[in-house]
């Protein structure tokens, strides 16, 4: 069967999880640029991603895959992570300016 045109660089499995289902999309610029500013921030406070998970409710396993844009949370795990590090969930947008968001094939 032949993927449909609007999916066929997505890959989405929903599986149950801490927040109840997680998407997984694989090869999207928005959870790397998502990673990339969880991973700064974890860093900026010293802390391990056991650490952030811990202070946000999640696994291990999960942080990591967040952080290399391997998967892309939920809104749910976008709060989580926000209140783990005590930061407004804007913050972990802070990445996506108008210019980025006009660039990415959403």
């Amino acid at each position: 069967m032949e993927a449909h045109p609007l999916f066929s660089n997505v890959c989405y499995s929903t599986i149950c999880g801490n927040d109840g289902y997680l998407s997984r999309v694989r090869h999207e610029k928005e959870g790397e640029i998502l990673g990339a500013t969880v991973r700064r921030l974890r860093v900026d406070r010293g802390w391990t991603q056991e650490r952030l998970a811990e202070a946000s409710g999640l696994t291990t396993t999960y942080v990591g895959q967040v952080e290399r844009g391997a998967r892309v949370p939920s809104l749910t795990v976008v709060l989580k992570l926000a209140r783990g590090l005590s930061i407004s969930p804007s913050e972990l947008l802070d990445g996506f300016s108008p210019s980025v968001l006009r660039a990415l094939k959403l």
